[in-house]
Order: C-alpha cells, then structure tokens, then sequence
C-alpha cells in the first residue's frame, strides 16, 4: 500500500521485524520528476535505524539509472583526497587476510578507483560492477579497468564470477540498498565459505561530529544507519563472522566511516537484545535542528530575486523548507555542475548548466550544499562576477 507520495512501506531490513517508531520525516522536492521522500524510523524488536516509509525500489533504480553522479569523474586528478584516504584504509585492511592471487570484486565500483588501488597494492584480477551508464568506460579510461559491469548488485551473480571471488568490497553501498537483507543473502548464496565481505559505510556514531551538515545523513539515496553494533547483528543473522571493524576518520566536513571485514561460512546468530543507537539518532536531530534553522534565517536575508545553485539532496531538502516559509518564489533559476541532471527537473524548476549565471550577472546565488559549499564558492568565484550567498559560515563546513 502506498501513501500520498507514493511512498511504501518495508520491514526492518535487519531483522525483519514489522513494529517501528517513526523520527524523522524527510520531506524532498521531486528530482527528475522522482520524488525520494522518506520516514526514518527504528526497529522496536532490534533498535535499527532505517528508511520505514519510503519510495519503491523501481524508483531508485531509475534514480541511479538516469541521475547518478557516479561516473562523473573526468581524470583520476579530480578525484577527492577523501575518497584517496578511504581506498588505502580499505586496501590495508584486507591486505593481512588476502593474498595477492586473490581474484577482487567492488560492487558499487564507481569509476573504479578502490579497483584500481588494489591494483597499485599488487591485485591482479579485479573485477567491479556500478548501476551507472558511464561506469565501465570511465573506469576503462581512466585507470585501464576492464572488468567493471553496468548492473544492480541483483545483477551481479550473472555479470561477475562470484563463484571465483575471495573479496568483495562493498563500500558506500548498504546505506543504498532497498532490499538489504535480500540482496545480502542472495549475494552470499553465490560465494564460497571463506569469502571475505569488505563494508565501508557512513559511521552513525560520528553522524554530530562537528563540522556536519544539518539532516545530511538523510540523502536522497540513504536508507540505512549503521552503528558498528548494528553491522555485526546484520551480518552475523547472515551467518557471517566479524573478522575485524574500525571507525575511520576522515577530513572535516565528511562524515567518518564505518569498516567491517566479515567472512562467509559462520553460524547464523539470532536477534538479541535491541542495540542501542536511537539515543545516538536523537542527539544528531537535535543538533541539525539547530542548525538548520540557523541557516534557513541567513537564506531569508537574500536580497531577491536568486540563482539556487546545487541540484542534490540539500536543495531537495531546502525547496520544501522554503516554501513553508514563501521563499520558493524568489528563485529565478537552478544550476548544477552535474551534467547528468542538466535538463531535469527539481521540484517546478527545470536544473541548468552553470553558464546561466553569466546570463544574470547581477543576480545573487545562494550555494546550496554544505560539504562543497567553499569549493563550489570558490569555483563560481574565478568564472562568474555574482554575488555569493553561503547559507553556513565557512568555517562551520571545514
């Protein structure tokens, strides 16, 4: 059954429990005519948090289908030093557990850069798979890959030789995924006992770690909220053991992570009791509150009318807001650099190219983001002669 926003609902995708307690509504502007909007709730039986509420698993795939920022890397130059430090603390944790022989798989692969550091690092069979259309050329372009497949991680059995794989690496993917229990399963089905399976996702103990984006963990694609205590219950219900786990830090402005290795094969655990992470979720929702509200007060200071520039999950969020409070009339027009979404639609606006600020060079632009807020200012600064307008203090976002 669906809701007003044609939204469904799922069990917890942890335990499969049907009871939760709703925390947060997050409400977003359609994208590309897609509306993402979701309830973020927590599992009664287990203390799980997950999107309860929220679009069928068809609209994501056509999201990652057509609107995917993934395999929008044009040179391994342009490629954040964020994600550098995340594939040497991937590669240095399997490296005691894998042999160089080991045939590697990434699902979620990307471009492949996590690919290509295994293959600096000595791997030689590495193969990769990515929702995104331009994920197997630009990894082929950019780093030499010729093992990376277009497909869903449903697809993976039929694009990748699992039954040879020693590693999978699934890293910034199980936040994403609608049917995670069922696509876990499924995927260690076709694994030998001993495969090693490598999780990297956003770690909800540092989710309030200054500086953060108010509500930034609720993107218009992440469905899940992982604790370390909440990972392990995951994997060993799947019947897998926890080999090793640690919390990386990461540069400010971007959430730390989550590592896990885990290997197939182990004893199916059962539900114990609930993990305690809801007291972690309270203190990040009253922390973003705060400074959403924050910045939403510097917005309606804007001299209008204004340029929106910044497409994602931010200005998804923000159009809403805005609107609440009769701003959304005052923006002439929406700009992102992604030229997959040049064309699209956000909420009534149809997204630009940046070339539309030279059109209106006396226009304000408010830069919608917060972890690329300065680098965006500073991009739109050297090109275009608009005023700026950051809706967080500089420093608040480094």
């Amino acid at each position: 059954m669906s809701n007003s926003h044609g939204q469904v609902s799922r069990p917890c995708p942890c335990c499969g429990g049907q009871r939760a307690d709703a925390v947060f509504d997050n409400t977003m502007a359609p994208i590309g005519g897609l509306d993402m909007s979701y309830r973020v709730s927590r599992c009664t039986d287990c203390g799980f948090l997950y999107a309860s509420e929220l679009p069928p698993g068809e609209r994501y795939a056509r999201y990652y289908g057509s609107l995917s920022k993934y395999d929008q890397v044009a040179t391994p130059a342009a490629i954040p030093e964020v994600d550098r430090i995340r594939v040497r603390a991937v590669v240095e944790m399997c490296r005691p557990h894998l042999s160089a022989q080991a045939p590697v798989a990434d699902l979620g692969c990307g471009v492949g850069h996590l690919l290509h550091g295994f293959g600096e690092a000595g791997w030689a069979e590495l193969h990769g798979l990515d929702p995104a259309p331009g994920a197997p050329e630009r990894a082929r372009s950019l780093f030499g890959l010729d093992g990376v497949r277009c497909g869903l991680l449903a697809d993976a059995p039929a694009l990748l030789p699992l039954e040879r794989i020693r590693l999978v690496c699934l890293t910034g993917v199980l936040e994403h995924l609608w049917s995670l229990r069922e696509d876990l399963a499924g995927l260690i089905r076709h694994l030998r006992p001993g495969t090693l399976i490598l999780i990297e996702v956003p770690a909800l103990e540092r989710f309030a770690k200054a500086p953060f984006e108010p509500f930034g963990e609720f993107s218009l694609e992440h469905i899940q909220y992982f604790s370390a205590a909440s990972l392990t219950r995951l994997f060993a219900g799947l019947g897998a053991d926890c080999v090793e786990s640690a919390l990386l830090e990461l540069p400010a402005g971007t959430t730390d992570s989550l590592l896990g290795l885990f290997r197939t094969g182990g004893t199916t655990t059962a539900i114990g009791e609930p993990v305690a992470d809801g007291a972690l979720m309270a203190d990040y929702l009253h922390r973003s509150s705060a400074r959403w509200n924050a910045a939403l007060e510097r917005i309606a200071a804007t001299p209008a009318p204004w340029i929106l520039y910044g497409a994602g999950s931010h200005s998804a969020r923000l159009l809403p807001a805005l609107a609440a409070r009769g701003l959304d009339a005052v923006i002439a027009a929406i700009a992102d650099g992604n030229a997959n979404l040049h064309g699209q639609t956000l909420g009534r606006w149809t997204i630009a190219p940046p070339t539309i600020l030279a059109e209106h060079p006396a226009t304000p632009v408010l830069v919608s983001s917060f972890r690329a807020q300065n680098a965006i200012h500073a991009a739109l600064a050297s090109r275009f002669p608009n005023p700026l307008v950051l809706p967080y203090p500089a420093g608040d976002t480094q």
